[in-house]
């Protein structure tokens, strides 16, 4: 199994959170075979749409994804792709791909796409208020 985090900030894997796969800076694909994380710089994708990063992942083994967040779109592209799709925790690549292997992260559902605003979860933080 090759499993994709996102993050964002500097790069190291223990250091930050997963986060949502739009915005994400860099990423990491964890290797179950070799039990090994190899860190992927987004920029060396085709980042003109998140469609042809899903496509890139697929063509380098990637079966499963565990993100904050993703838009609906890329969700059905991935679904149809056969890939498997968890809802992060919060914490590191290594702490999510533990509670991965004991089964404790849930799968990422369409309701998990619906986010305030246009954001679609890659801030850090939300700062829009409802009024």
């Amino acid at each position: 199994m090759k499993v994709f985090m996102s993050f964002t900030g500097n790069i190291s894997t223990d250091q930050n959170e997963v986060k949502a796969l739009l915005g994400a800076d860099f990423g990491c694909i964890y290797d179950s075979i070799t039990n090994t994380y190899n860190k992927e710089i987004l920029d060396a994708y085709d980042g003109s749409n998140i469609g042809n990063l899903i496509v890139q992942l697929k063509s380098k083994g990637v079966d499963t994804i565990i993100t904050s967040n993703m838009p609906l779109l890329t969700f059905s592209l991935c679904l149809e792709m056969g890939m498997l799709i968890y809802k992060a925790a919060e914490g590191s690549a290594s702490k999510n791909i533990h509670l991965l292997k004991s089964n404790q992260l849930k799968y990422f559902t369409a309701m998990d796409t619906v986010v305030q605003d246009d954001c679609m979860g890659a801030c850090s933080k939300c700062s829009s208020e409802c009024s």
